[in-house]
């Protein structure tokens, strides 16, 4: 018999429960390309039971790693970055209506099939030399000043400028250089030959974008898909250009002794969780010390 008891820690639906154990595996078949309605099939459940599913995980994730993650550190993991960055902007097809409803702004619109569709600017800043994807943030137009927006979150999360920016000569790359950074920050225009970007490493992160919005793309692409994105990208998707490691595999020098990157990052939110929820500083002191332990033992370290 079903009790309301029993879906403390899950989602049920039609005799069926995901539970927070379902989360790495149906997390890395979601961000690996798979549908959600191959995914409702899979596991039993209707296809909006599997997007909130899917969603709240993301959402959860990424404002946790979003929080720890300042100052070239996971919390108490140190991560070690180069000095050359690579930015590029992404533009991204949306439901105009579904997107202004959680009050993100509208970049522009195209005509495709004889309809208007909206579009969202991205500006996505990459270290060089982990790969890592430092920043991808939703701007709310192409000035200087949003781009700068971004890059600051890259410092405030790296704790430093970079010695050189690596950019396609994107006006306002130029201008916000120019304008806003320390003179000793280098900028290197990397030309497109022909229509070909030479921006390499944030063309593989867009293409990850692509393969994600075929399955909500002009009828909905949202936010937090985004920002599953980022979290696969750095976390979970091993690159043979950093010898078959994640971005966040190189930063930190390790590898995880985990099945993928989406039990590290889950393991971490209910990590977090116990400490936030300590009661007074002696508890709050011993949560923060077995965060530091139980992070450090998923890797060589």
């Amino acid at each position: 018999m079903f009790h309301f008891t029993d879906i403390k820690d899950g989602v049920f639906q039609l005799g069926r429960l995901l539970s927070n154990e379902d989360a790495d595996e149906i997390l890395t078949m979601y961000y690996g390309g798979a549908g959600l309605q191959s995914l409702s099939n899979e596991f039993g459940v209707s296809r909006p039971t599997m997007l909130r599913f899917v969603r709240r995980h993301t959402e959860e994730i990424y404002s946790v790693v979003i929080e720890l993650f300042r100052d070239s550190q996971l919390r108490s993991i140190p991560m070690n970055f180069g000095n050359s960055w690579c930015v590029d902007e992404k533009v991204i097809p949306v439901s105009e209506q579904e997107w202004r409803a959680g009050g993100h702004p509208v970049y522009s619109h195209k005509i495709k099939g004889g309809c208007q569709v909206a579009q969202v600017l991205f500006e996505n800043v990459f270290d060089l030399r982990t790969h890592f994807c430092l920043v991808s943030e939703l701007l709310a137009n192409n000035s200087a000043e949003e781009v700068m927006r971004a890059w600051l979150l890259g410092r405030e999360r790296v704790g430093r400028w970079p010695v050189i920016i690596k950019c396609d000569g994107t006006y306002a790359h130029v201008y916000a250089h120019k304008r806003y950074l320390p003179k000793q920050v280098k900028l290197e225009i990397l030309h497109k030959i022909g229509e070909k970007s030479q921006v390499h490493i944030a063309e593989g992160y867009h293409k990850l974008m692509d393969i994600l919005k075929l399955d909500s793309g002009i009828h909905g692409f949202s936010l937090w898909i985004v920002h599953g994105i980022w979290l696969a990208y750095n976390f979970v998707n091993k690159k043979e250009r950093l010898g078959g490691s994640t971005p966040f595999e190189v930063a930190v020098n390790n590898k995880l002794f985990v099945k993928n990157g989406w039990e590290f990052l889950l393991a971490l939110v209910e990590i977090t969780k116990k400490r936030n929820s300590a009661n007074g500083k002696d508890e709050f002191v011993a949560f923060n010390r077995r965060l530091k332990d139980n992070l450090t033992s998923y890797l060589n370290i």
